[in-house]
């Protein structure tokens, strides 16, 4: 494996949910942690927003390393 730091770009989505991530929580709060920053009429878009958290967090746990 290659030694030394990798850049890694980091979207809106996925720097918010790192610092989210700063403290140990389930999915389901990390969610609702999510929504509550949303207007009301994007919030009731759970289903878009919840396929949304899925996709940054499958690129997050594939591009950056955590340490």
């Amino acid at each position: 494996m290659e030694e030394g730091f990798k850049e890694a770009l980091l979207t809106e989505w996925g720097y918010n949910i790192l610092t989210l991530l700063e403290k140990e929580m389930t999915f389901e709060k990390l969610l609702a942690e999510l929504q509550s920053y949303f207007s009301s009429d994007i919030s009731a878009e759970k289903e878009g927003i919840y396929r949304s958290v899925l996709v940054e967090l499958e690129h997050l746990f594939t591009t950056v390393s955590f340490m």
